[in-house]
């Protein structure tokens, strides 16, 4: 965490030599965001962040790691997306259908990691299998600084039938001409077998490692909150931190492999648009 935080304070000290040595006509106008940049936007953007997080959703323990988030859109509505610190890491493909007006949404192709990782007794870390899924996205922009957001996903091969919701509320405020915050809160929703396959455990795993079997229920799996401050310092270079806290709701945290209910993650890192 030390690490995270000196991070922090060297990149504040550059971005603020720097714009005090750069016009203002190079600065570019804030957009709004949630955790990082914004998901599925037509903005193009490639993030380098150190983030702290836990080992798995639900652990006591902290790993650090270095994320990416990338995304790159065409002019034909093609993107492709990368996002590899929140507890989904993804990696998708898909197509913008609308962008217009206050409405905006597309598909999506690609896989993911599981959020949950089964725990045996000696702490091995089992099952972080990848998770191929389609789906979709729609943004909602209630106000010129709110949006609502909704990824909907859907799981094949070895975890088909999984369906998992993700709904974001986020407010954006302006702190100075070029820094910005943006808040979420959200939920993560999830049907039967989704719920199954991140938390549950079935008679063979409890037999093989020991822990009851647990069969969590459907509908809200975790609520969560998120803060992010963004410093644009030049016309494509972005200072980003995130704060992010999730709260696993007693549907699918009563398993044996959830020792904490409650969860946190920080990022730091440089983003550049083209």
């Amino acid at each position: 965490m030390k690490k995270i935080f000196l991070l922090l304070l060297l990149l504040a000290f550059d971005a603020a030599h720097a714009q005090t040595n750069l016009p203002n006509n190079l600065f570019i106008e804030q957009i709004q965001s949630n955790d990082s940049l914004p998901e599925h936007s037509q903005d193009n953007y490639v993030g380098v962040y150190l983030a702290e997080i836990p080992k798995y959703q639900g652990s006591t323990e902290m790993e650090s790691e270095l994320a990416i988030n990338v995304h790159r859109e065409w002019s034909n509505g093609a993107l492709i997306s990368i996002n590899t610190w929140k507890p989904y890491d993804t990696y998708q493909i898909g197509m913008h259908l609308n962008s217009t007006g206050n409405l905006d949404y597309g598909v999506l192709l690609g896989v993911g990691r599981n959020r949950a990782s089964f725990i045996d007794s000696d702490g091995g870390n089992k099952g972080k299998d990848w998770m191929p899924f389609v789906g979709g996205f729609l943004n909602y922009k209630i106000a010129d600084d709110i949006q609502l957001s909704n990824e909907l996903l859907y799981y094949f091969g070895q975890y088909k039938g999984g369906q998992y919701d993700d709904l974001n509320l986020i407010k954006s405020f302006a702190i100075t001409d070029h820094q910005s915050l943006a808040l979420s809160v959200g939920t993560v929703l999830g049907n039967q077998k989704f719920a199954n396959t991140q938390f549950g455990i079935s008679p063979d795993q409890s037999a093989e490692y020991g822990y009851p079997a647990y069969t969590p229920s459907a509908g809200v799996q975790d609520v969560h909150f998120g803060v992010n401050w963004r410093w644009s310092f030049s016309s494509a270079w972005t200072l980003n931190s995130s704060l992010y806290a999730s709260h696993l709701t007693s549907n699918v945290s009563e398993t044996k492999q959830v020792k904490n209910e409650n969860n946190g993650s920080i990022s730091v890192g440089l983003a550049y648009r083209f």
